[in-house]
């Protein structure tokens, strides 16, 4: 084994208790730098890769997508700290940042792409309706749950070529029958993610929207460039 990997393994553990104790002592401290009374300091957001107005629709023009920041080691740590350890509050933190950073159109409704019914059970609650749900509030929209992920498929950012991410994710969402009663024509319907890796997600549920003449815009975290 490398020796630098030996050591990372040979002080986990001791890393572990540290965050233990400082989380312990401190109920709410940075998930990233471990600075005390808050879950994502103001220094850890600041450091953030924030987009460019047109960094979306030069790396993926065949969706509507706005993003807040760059998917970097700290953007995708942040990610990681809400869905795996799992820090739920920080749904609250992100969707602040959605909501400040980002610029979106006026819509009727917002909703949320749904995670694999595995993981959800797995983690415990729905990290994109979270973020949702936050961002509904803070703008004074309807949330709607519109779409169903029926079953699992490989992560986006594991698959190879553009044909192998749409075969991966062909089929896996549709829209809820309840949905579908919900969607008026010409209606316009916010779609938020955490993460765009590969656009494909997002340009199926769109397409699953565009077929009930309802217009979509994408709003992310992070975007992958």
């Amino acid at each position: 084994m490398n020796t630098s990997i030996r050591g990372v393994l040979l002080f986990r553990p001791f890393t572990l208790l540290f965050e233990l104790i400082l989380t312990l002592l401190f109920p709410d401290c940075c998930c990233i730098c471990k600075q005390p009374f808050t879950r994502l300091c103001n220094t850890c957001k600041n450091n953030l890769d924030f987009c460019l107005p047109f960094d979306a629709q030069v790396y993926y023009p065949s969706i509507a997508v706005t993003a807040v920041c760059r998917f970097t080691p700290l953007s995708r740590n942040i990610i990681h700290c809400f869905k795996y350890i799992p820090l739920q509050p920080l749904a609250i933190d992100i969707a602040h940042l959605l909501f400040a950073h980002a610029t979106f159109p006026k819509t009727d409704y917002i909703t949320s792409v749904p995670p694999d019914p595995k993981r959800k059970k797995q983690r415990g609650f729905d990290h994109t309706q979270a973020l949702a749900l936050e961002v509904a509030r803070l703008s004074k929209t309807p949330y709607r749950t519109l779409f169903e992920k029926k079953s699992a498929t490989r992560s986006q950012a594991s698959t190879g070529t553009k044909e192998q991410r749409k075969a991966n994710i062909a089929r896996a969402f549709t829209l809820l029958p309840t949905a579908e009663q919900q969607l008026k024509p010409h209606s316009t319907v916010l779609i938020i993610d955490d993460v765009c890796t590969t656009g494909t997600t997002l340009e199926t549920c769109t397409a699953l929207l565009e077929k009930h003449k309802v217009t979509a815009h994408c709003l992310v975290f992070a975007l992958r460039i």
